[in-house]
């Protein structure tokens, strides 16, 4: 004969599903999460949370990193198949602000690669049209922005540009650290607040480090400048003395 439950282990089962004659369940409840859970349903992300503006230049970028020396294979690394299709995604969605750091990533490959065996060598015209139009794309409060001035730098400093070197290294002092954001072109719908906050930080050490470099450029521009002897400008030179003309001949002068 099988034994019944006592009544009170069928008091207590009870009290875990029937409060004030409704069915709950027996789980104990989460608190929400201040961010949602999912980000809006039209955004298309990597895994680096970078937002694209559709499928198609998604999957141009997806291609290109299968190219892109930074992230393919050794036996699948083409820079210049790479830039390509890098340069089809920015035209795939021309208002994308992803698009500073596809930018971006096309002038450093055309400034630093050198594969001489694979007849890769920097361009550094196209490099620095490159980091312009990462500039256009964003602005000074955006790291990415002084990451393209820190670029055009060095580019100049190749040149010998002492004057474009000044003026960019300016450029980048000028950035307040306390208006830098973080990086409009990814979704952060789903980070929270301390790694935001970690990331900001991490963001704004980068910036400092820059403006450091910078200064200590600056500072040695400066101390050349000082130390070149100055150069008193020439004196205008003067003009040679106009031909004195032969004295007209007469007939009282001529010999007999």
């Amino acid at each position: 004969m099988s034994r019944l439950p006592s009544a009170r282990l069928i008091t207590a089962i009870a009290s875990l599903f029937l409060v004030a004659g409704h069915v709950v369940a027996a789980v104990p409840r989460i608190a929400e999460s201040p961010f949602p859970k999912e980000p809006p349903s039209n955004l298309i992300l990597d895994k680096d949370k970078n937002i694209y503006d559709n499928q198609k230049a998604f999957d141009l970028v997806m291609q290109a990193r299968t190219f892109d020396p930074q992230s393919a294979r050794q036996e699948n690394r083409n820079r210049d198949r790479a830039i390509d299709l890098y340069r089809e995604a920015i035209a795939a969605q021309p208002g994308a602000k992803v698009n500073a750091a596809l930018s971006n990533r096309i002038a450093q490959m055309y400034a630093f690669l050198l594969a001489p065996a694979a007849g890769v060598k920097p361009n550094e015209e196209l490099a620095k049209a490159w980091y312009l139009q990462c500039l256009e794309f964003s602005d000074d409060r955006q790291l990415i922005w002084v990451q393209a001035q820190s670029g055009l730098v060095s580019l100049a400093l190749i040149a010998r540009d002492q004057k474009s070197v000044q003026e960019r290294c300016e450029k980048i002092m000028a950035v307040d650290p306390q208006k830098l954001g973080l990086p409009v072109y990814k979704d952060w719908s789903r980070t929270g607040p301390d790694e935001v906050a970690a990331e900001l930080k991490r963001q704004i050490d980068d910036l400092q480090q820059m403006q450091k470099i910078a200064a200590e450029r600056l500072d040695t521009i400066r101390k050349a400048n000082a130390n070149k002897p100055i150069v008193p400008p020439k004196p205008a030179a003067s003009l040679p003395a106009a031909p004195v003309p032969p004295a007209a001949t007469t007939a009282a002068s001529q010999p007999r």
